[in-house]
């Protein structure tokens, strides 16, 4: 069994220059990869071997969600956090619906930690002082979740047990592509946005009073499905923010011209030379010609794993 990873963000133009509406403004993307074994001493305590990756994308609207880079950084290392504790849970009972609850978990988490960021970026500690009672504080509290506000992807692997996991708030793209189909072609895992058609500006938020509920989750198990097993022993994954996806004319475009010819050019890569070959013409493709159709930042992750060696 063998994995490999592959991650890319760029700041997108429009924060580039000062005649724009955020001008030279910070890259509002983040992603976070973690890998844990039972060799990782430090952090996991159990047997199992896997790897977690979270995306997210800050808002960016100046006006209402100002803040939304430092809302990005907490999101994906809440959702790390927030899977690990899950896969711990999973670990002493190893049923994979316990990963239902990640939702819930993860936008509680975040949520207390944005509220203790922005009173701490303040020079009174105790904003509470401020207001006279707790709806006001309550209410003030919600300005600053929507301040903060961020989508976020995050997808957990476990090979050894043949378990996927993906959740997702809001736009991006979580894709698959398996090998073991004669003519490998991408799959979305979560379509992020049901509701809104394909480069649609309109996104739910981790900011959402029932962000928790707009979630949605996957799970794929292969212990309890063969046809599952056989898929997840070799597959790339990708998942990016829509400034990728922005870039694109329609899905179609998007799914065969991007996404299907950078996926399997990864999935077939042999060596370590074949695959920074891959990165190279993904990297140059983005700096070279997405970015002049989308001025949105862009973050790209790409997980291989396969059983062939």
């Amino acid at each position: 069994m063998r994995d490999r990873l592959f991650a890319i963000s760029q700041t997108g133009v429009s924060h580039l220059t000062a005649d724009t509406r955020r001008p030279f403004a910070p890259c509002q993307d983040a992603y976070k990869i973690y890998e844990f074994s039972e060799d990782d001493i430090l952090e996991y305590k159990g047997n199992l071997k896997g790897t977690i990756i979270a995306v997210a994308d800050g808002h960016g609207n100046p006006i209402f969600h100002g803040s939304s880079e430092f809302g990005a950084r907490l999101a994906v290392e809440a959702a790390v956090e927030c899977m690990m504790d899950l896969v711990n849970e999973y670990e002493k009972t190893p049923d994979p619906i316990i990963f239902k609850c990640f939702p819930k978990t993860v936008v509680t988490v975040w949520r207390d930690w944005v509220i203790e960021h922005a009173l701490n970026r303040f020079p009174e500690q105790d904003l509470k002082k401020r207001f006279k009672n707790t709806q006001a504080f309550t209410e003030y509290c919600q300005r600053i979740l929507m301040d903060y506000g961020s989508t976020l992807l995050t997808v957990l692997v476990i090979p050894e047990k043949n378990l996927l996991v993906a959740a997702q708030i809001g736009d991006g793209d979580l894709l698959i592509m398996h090998h073991s189909e004669q003519e490998p072609n991408v799959h979305r895992l979560i379509r992020g946005n049901p509701d809104e058609e394909f480069g649609s500006n309109r996104t739910e938020s981790m900011c959402m009073h029932d962000a928790e509920e707009k979630f949605q989750v996957l799970i794929m198990d292969g212990e309890r499905d063969e046809e599952v097993k056989k898929q997840l022993k070799d597959f790339v994954l990708m998942a990016a923010t829509d400034g990728i996806s922005s870039g694109a004319l329609s899905e179609n475009h998007f799914l065969n011209d991007f996404c299907r010819v950078w996926m399997k050019a990864y999935m077939n890569s042999e060596n370590e030379t074949e695959r920074k070959s891959v990165q190279n013409l993904m990297e140059d493709r983005m700096e070279n010609e997405i970015r002049y159709y989308s001025p949105d930042d862009m973050t790209l992750v790409l997980f291989a794993v396969n059983d062939r060696d």
